[in-house]
């Protein structure tokens, strides 16, 4: 199998790929460990691992909707805020 042509290639054989995601251009976007790991300590409530394939699949199914190079960490994150808030205002009701 082929690599995909991934957009951000700087760690590129120094560090392991947890996730590629779709990119409007047609490249993939690697969610480098590190990468995951900040996202794992910055929202440690999520399953952050879950999150990364359920945007995977939106970027799947949505290609017209697919982010740039340049806004898809911007995506990341908001994606997470917002599943982030989900789950506290969940919370929030239960008590």
């Amino acid at each position: 199998m082929n690599s995909p042509q991934i957009s951000n290639p700087q760690l590129r054989g120094i560090e392991s790929v947890f996730e590629y995601l779709p990119l409007r251009d047609g490249t993939m976007f690697a969610v480098y460990e590190s990468h995951y790991a900040e996202l794992e300590r910055a929202y440690p409530d999520l399953n952050v691992h879950a999150e990364l394939a359920r945007m995977r699949l939106w970027c799947l199914v949505n290609p017209r909707r697919r982010k740039s190079a340049i806004g898809i960490r911007r995506f990341i994150a908001g994606w997470l805020k917002r599943e982030q808030a989900a789950l506290d205002a969940a919370r929030a009701m239960r008590k």
